[in-house]
């Protein structure tokens, strides 16, 4: 560390890091989707299937769908989130993450298997991370004599977390897609709340489409959103050139919002969608009245050690050092822009949707780059030297032990099932013909996936009878299995 690296060093070496990322991915690439969230690549390769077996996406006005096309994968129409077809439509949030891989698949001709979507994943995986480092040019002080090694520590951080390595590798999901257009749009924000000088027009429309994009893959951008704009409000007072930015980020998040509720209501009527919204917000958010706050907030902090532990450790034993040895630190007057504006966006959205945070543990990824930034500006204050070597190889040994225990590499996971387990069953259910409603119990969308239908969870074969008399389904069938394991399709009447 005597010796500072250039930018273009520092950027080869990034980007050879992130190879190794990806060699450190082999052994789960192209596994069969089984755990650890993998219903989500589920549920985007249902789609894309079922929009080509309905003749294309636009048929639908590009609202994602749950199920196939096969007259036994309709549902009765009794959910607002059903139209009159027996289509199940998703609303929860913006369709570009189901919109993206399908025009992706589509241009490119590519069947729909999970391969193509975890390469896709890594694409974005690596656009956050080039994202990331001309965000830490940005925030480090450039007489800094160590600046390059900053940013490298950060890259490095960020993408051998093991949240990161999974969630942006095997496992496709909205808030991981969404970092790279999160980290751009901060890229264009905080310079210009540094100083009104850097509030230009052409900065305001790129900031305008970012919002509208990110908008449409997730929520989490409007909670940025308000943060930064309570912020402009300070500073309108002194000086009123800051006027424009704010109404170019309030006038993004409502053409946004309208956009896609246009999109949503055109298709499955307004009522509809506010009755799907409403629903879907009461039951994922902080007023749902399931577990106590206490116990969701637990949940939370589990999922952050999950995705995070080699990261809080570091960032542990560095304040530690700091407040022990009561070392000096700082941070540069863009980094305190970021802290101000970033820390509370993640503190709410995580909070507001406490729920759905709890529940699923990537819902934490925008945590990643705010962990990230104070991690490395407490280590490249404290470690010279042997010493900041020595952090690197145990973070990187740490990261890859728990993201290895985990999704632990080979054919049976830590628990000991078998990563193709659902795979197999759903190719056993294929043998059903096309009319047949399909039911189980303990049903995973996974198996939905290989076996190209859609089954419907029920809790025990009497309550698939039930549900046949009530909706006077013609043909169905009970799949019948232990732990996942078919042992007989019984014809129900």
């Amino acid at each position: 560390m005597q010796k500072s690296i250039g930018r273009r060093q520092a950027l080869f070496i990034v980007l050879l890091l992130f190879v190794v990322s990806i060699l450190l991915r082999l052994p789960n690439i192209n596994r069969p989707l089984s755990k650890h969230h993998e219903y989500n690549s589920a549920v985007i390769l249902v789609n894309i299937e079922s929009w080509r077996q309905a003749g294309g996406g636009y048929r639908f006005h590009y609202v994602p769908l749950l199920n196939y096309q096969n007259p036994g994968d309709k549902c009765p129409q009794d959910l607002p989130n059903i139209d009159s077809s027996g289509n199940i439509l998703y609303l929860s949030f913006g369709p570009g993450w189901y919109v993206i891989p399908y025009f992706i698949y589509q241009v490119f001709h590519l069947p729909v298997e999970p391969v193509y979507l975890q390469v896709i994943n890594l694409f974005f995986n690596l656009a956050a991370v080039i994202l990331l480092f001309l965000l830490c040019e940005r925030l480090f002080d450039a007489s800094q004599p160590r600046r390059y090694q900053s940013i490298l520590l950060a890259c490095f951080l960020f993408m051998f977390s093991p949240g990161i390595l999974w969630y942006l590798g095997n496992g496709y999901v909205t808030t991981g897609i969404m970092m790279p257009f999160v980290i751009a749009a901060l890229l264009l924000l905080i310079p210009m709340l540094q100083s009104a000088d850097n509030i230009r027009t052409s900065r305001l429309i790129f900031l305008f489409l970012l919002i509208i994009v990110l908008v449409y893959i997730d929520w989490f951008v409007l909670f940025l959103s308000a943060v930064s704009s309570v912020y402009i409000l300070f500073k309108i007072r002194k000086d009123k050139r800051y006027l424009p930015l704010l109404f170019a980020m309030a006038i993004a998040c409502i053409t946004a919002i309208t956009i896609l509720f246009i999109q949503f209501a055109s298709y499955a009527g307004m009522d509809n969608l506010m009755k799907t919204l409403l629903f879907r917000f009461t039951g994922r958010s902080i007023v749902n009245t399931g577990d106590p706050f206490i116990v969701r907030v637990g949940s939370i902090v589990k999922n952050i050690v999950t995705s995070y532990f080699p990261l809080l450790l570091l960032l542990l034993l560095s304040l530690a050092v700091v407040f022990f040895k009561k070392v000096r630190t700082s941070f540069t007057a863009p980094e305190i822009t970021f802290l101000v504006i970033y820390a509370p966006a993640v503190l709410l959205y995580n909070l507001i949707l406490t729920e759905w945070s709890a529940v699923h543990e990537f819902a934490l990824i925008p945590l990643s780059i705010l962990l990230v930034i104070v991690a490395t500006r407490l280590i490249i204050t404290l470690a010279a030297n042997r010493v900041f070597y020595g952090v690197i190889a145990t973070y990187f040994v740490i990261a890859c032990c728990q993201y290895y225990f985990i999704n632990r590499p080979g054919k049976v996971s830590w628990d000991g099932t078998p990563f193709d387990i659902y795979k197999k069953l759903g190719q056993q259910v294929q043998q059903v013909p096309a009319d047949y409603k399909l039911f189980m119990n303990n049903w995973n969308a996974v198996i939905d996936v290989y076996a190209h239908r859609n089954i419907t969870p029920v809790v025990n074969i009497d309550s698939a009878r039930a549900y046949m008399h009530r909706y006077n389904i013609p043909k169905a069938v009970w799949i019948d299995h232990r732990n996942y394991q078919l042992q007989k399709i019984v014809i129900l009447r």
